[in-house]
């Protein structure tokens, strides 16, 4: 008895002091030593009491599940888990990606044609299998704190409605009509009393589309809503790639390829990682908690820490494929530099332009969070219209990196800014805090009943969310009577977060998406600014690199 005395006393005052060093590292000057000692053994000791806590909530899950299993029998199809139980906060519309298809017909085809023709797509992607993909025919239910998916018969007439008819003397809606529409399909709750995870609305009307001036063509929008809780970014390319047509120069061996490279990226996570994760979880999570929540808190911005409305407005920018190569330029110009960080590198120079002219805080930088995905390297190899439903692998298989972006640095060049997105994007995957927020999200989370979670996850203070992803193949539907143009995306805004901005390269083409709280921009002219600002600075980006070459 007197050992295990002393074994508890050494590994309290050991866990003590390794966080008492990491929270100061961290915290470096803003608080005093004497406070973090005051604060860290209390934190230590209310995380080693969390654990039984946790041991009976997980019984308490698990009972319920059984009860259910009982009650619904063959149409209970499971607990949301994992990651997925984040996305169960707060109102169930609003936890959605929002995916913007243009869709590019001969003017021949009429708007019924083109309505009949993006249902049968979604038809053949996720409900021809009555047997795969239960989570589209299902509807979203609740019990002791807990929600889970019930099998409701949901049919794909219910996922896929028309858009209502906007009254316009012209033949075809402008893009100021184009954005109230897409909004008001935003706002609208779920079929079933709000509880599906999927639908659709296909335009009825033909609309101006910026950039393209074909003849004999007219562009119909197509906006999908799926729930975040069923599945993530790669899942959604993965749908897309079983809608659409197999191409007629199709390579035989692209789907060998890429299920190669996706069953390679699955076994990057060995049982040592997790077993690594789970230590470090152990071991830091007290620091971790006190850092979040009370002592390294960010400060409020103009994008962060005022009341939202609740009311989502959205804009896009999309390109012809010029400002797609001159990344790839800028990228093949610099050592060990990714598409991504010059994309970033740009968006933090247009953000700081936001921030100058909006705010007389200039922050040296902002925290937002960047879902980082493994397997989206395997996207561009998508073997377009040759996936199944029994292909598509339905889970959030993400981890959120958060990260401080660079604003307002000392160097005016866009090479030093990149090189600061860098180091910062290096710090936050090596990040101790970036593995905790992956164990918990990914398997401590899910034991909270919701009101413990929606509790927790409201306290994570981040400004943005920002979601990169790399493009599939330009592709069509329903045997080539429609060419899907551009895809434009829009994650979701977690709780107590005002602004998610994507950057989408599909058909080697570059498609931004920003989504806001209307109470953070006072018109949709200031989130055109910042995405014209990335395609600016990408540009300015080139000439600096050329002038670079020519000296």
């Amino acid at each position: 008895m007197e050992v295990a005395a002393i074994l508890l006393t050494c590994t309290f005052v050991l866990l003590t002091i390794t966080n008492i060093v990491r929270v100061k590292y961290v915290v470096r000057s803003k608080w005093s030593l004497p406070v973090i000692v005051l604060l860290t053994p209390v934190a230590v000791f209310a995380s080693i009491l969390l654990l039984p806590l946790l041991s009976v909530f997980w019984v308490y899950r698990e009972l319920i599940r059984l009860y259910l299993i009982m009650k619904w029998r063959s149409k209970f199809v499971g607990l949301i888990k994992g990651a997925d139980v984040i996305y169960t906060c707060g109102p169930h519309e609003k936890s959605v990606m929002t995916i913007l298809f243009m869709l590019e017909c001969s003017t021949a085809r009429k708007p019924e044609d083109v309505y009949q023709d993006f249902k049968g797509a979604v038809f053949k992607a996720l409900f021809s299998d009555p047997l795969k993909l239960p989570e589209f025919r299902s509807v979203v239910k609740r019990c002791g704190g807990y929600s889970y998916l019930c099998n409701g018969n949901v049919t794909v007439d219910e996922c896929v409605k028309k858009m209502k008819v906007v009254k316009c003397e012209r033949k075809e809606l402008n893009e100021d009509e184009l954005r109230v529409l897409l909004q008001n399909c935003v706002a609208e709750e779920f079929p079933r009393n709000n509880t599906l995870f999927m639908d659709s609305f296909v335009g009825t009307q033909p609309v101006e589309w910026s950039g393209y001036t074909k003849t004999n063509v007219s562009y119909y929008p197509a906006l999908v809503r799926i729930h975040h809780a069923i599945c993530d970014g790669f899942a959604v390319t993965q749908m897309f790639a079983a809608m659409s047509d197999k191409p007629k120069n199709a390579d035989e061996s692209r789907k060998t390829l890429y299920n190669e490279n996706l069953k390679q990226g699955s076994r990057m996570k060995s049982v040592a990682y997790y077993f690594l994760l789970f230590w470090t979880t152990i071991i830091f999570n007290s620091s971790e908690v006190l850092l979040k929540f009370l002592l390294d808190k960010p400060k409020p911005n103009i994008l962060r820490g005022g009341r939202l409305t609740g009311i989502e407005m959205l804009s896009m920018k999309t390109d012809a494929g010029a400002y797609y190569k001159r990344i790839k330029a800028i990228k093949n110009s610099l050592d060990e530099v990714g598409f991504a960080d010059v994309v970033l590198t740009a968006f933090s120079a247009s953000l700081k332009d936001h921030f100058r002219k909006q705010s007389s805080h200039h922050p040296e930088s902002i925290s937002i969070v960047v879902p980082f995905l493994p397997k989206a390297t395997t996207i561009p190899l998508l073997p377009i219209g040759e996936l199944m439903p029994h292909d598509i692998s339905l889970q959030n298989s993400f981890a959120m990196l958060t990260f401080d972006l660079p604003l307002f640095i000392d160097d005016a060049s866009l090479s030093f800014r990149l090189r600061a997105v860098q180091r910062e994007r290096e710090r936050a995957y090596n990040s101790i805090g970036n593995k905790i927020l992956y164990f918990t999200s990914h398997f401590l989370m899910q034991v909270l009943p919701l009101p413990i979670l929606t509790m927790v996850h409201d306290k994570l203070h981040w400004s943005a969310v920002l979601s990169i992803l790399p493009g599939p193949l330009k592709a069509s539907i329903a045997n080539g009577s429609a060419e899907i143009e551009n895809i434009v995306f829009w994650p979701p805004l977690l709780t107590g977060i005002g602004v998610s901005v994507s950057i989408l390269s599909y058909a080697n083409k570059m498609q931004l998406g920003l989504k806001f709280d209307k109470a953070l921009m006072g018109n949709e002219e200031d989130a055109l600014d910042i995405l014209d600002g990335v395609f600016k600075y990408i540009d300015l980006f080139t000439e600096e690199i050329n002038l670079y070459k020519i000296n």
